[in-house]
């Protein structure tokens, strides 16, 4: 339970420019273009908050902070009821950031985290209120795609 907030991650789905779900980001000769699908669900307690609602998903790369880097980080409002709800949120991520200067991928894998916060972007204190808030943290493989890389 966060902030009174109970919120329940039911279904995380990556599906890749084809419309394939896929279990992984694919780096392309562009970078990582696809769609991340959440279904959530609120419960215990949602109409005592009396604010914005957020979520937030974040992307990074790399293991620990100051080498872990922030490749995505996109939000959106929590609808206001308890029912089952759904957010799709498109990515990209610039090839710049994935490989090195000899064409090799950098990170076998991404970072995806989903948190829950009051916070608007810009807000003081939002990245604290982002990092607190994290209900669901995985790692997701990276697959270079490009071809004979």
């Amino acid at each position: 339970m966060l902030n009174n907030i109970d919120v329940s991650l039911l279904e995380l789905k990556i599906v890749n420019s084809e419309d394939a779900t896929v279990p992984y980001f694919e780096l392309n000769n562009n970078g990582i273009s696809c769609k991340i699908t959440t279904s959530m669900k609120v419960n215990e307690n949602y109409s005592l908050a009396n604010t914005d609602r957020l979520i937030y998903l974040t992307i990074t790369a790399g293991t620990t902070p100051p080498d872990e880097i922030y490749l995505s980080q996109e939000f959106t409002k929590i609808p206001n009821s308890q029912d089952i709800f759904s957010i799709q949120s498109d990515i990209f991520i610039d090839k710049k950031y994935l490989i090195d200067e000899h064409e090799h991928l950098k990170y076998d894998f991404a970072n995806v985290s989903l948190s829950y916060t009051h916070k608007h972007p810009g807000e003081m204190g939002v990245g604290e209120s982002i990092r607190v808030g994290t209900f669901f943290k995985t790692k997701v493989p990276i697959l270079d795609i490009r071809g004979g890389k």
